[in-house]
């Protein structure tokens, strides 16, 4: 799979509960799959400042101090797709 191949993303978050918009849900989704902010940046074609800022967001949102642990409640709670 290519670093670059898009992710089917929702408009809206998995279920109605999931707290975090969709691109927080696509920049997750690259949390999850260990890639570094820089990368995302590059995957999505935002900055890496603009990558920090939404993994801050997400932190704050689902109330985690890590990304591990952000993209571990999001999966165990449905709001990630499969990887």
């Amino acid at each position: 799979m290519s670093i670059h191949a898009p992710l089917p993303v929702r408009a809206t978050p998995i279920f109605a509960e999931c707290p975090l918009t969709p691109r927080e849900v696509e920049v997750l989704i690259w949390v999850a799959r260990g890639k570094s902010g820089r990368d995302i940046g590059v995957i999505l074609g935002i900055s890496v400042h603009t990558v920090d800022t939404l993994v801050r967001r997400i932190l704050d949102r689902l109330d985690t101090a890590s990304r591990t642990t952000a993209a571990v409640r999001a999966a165990q709670n449905g709001w990630l797709p499969p990887v």
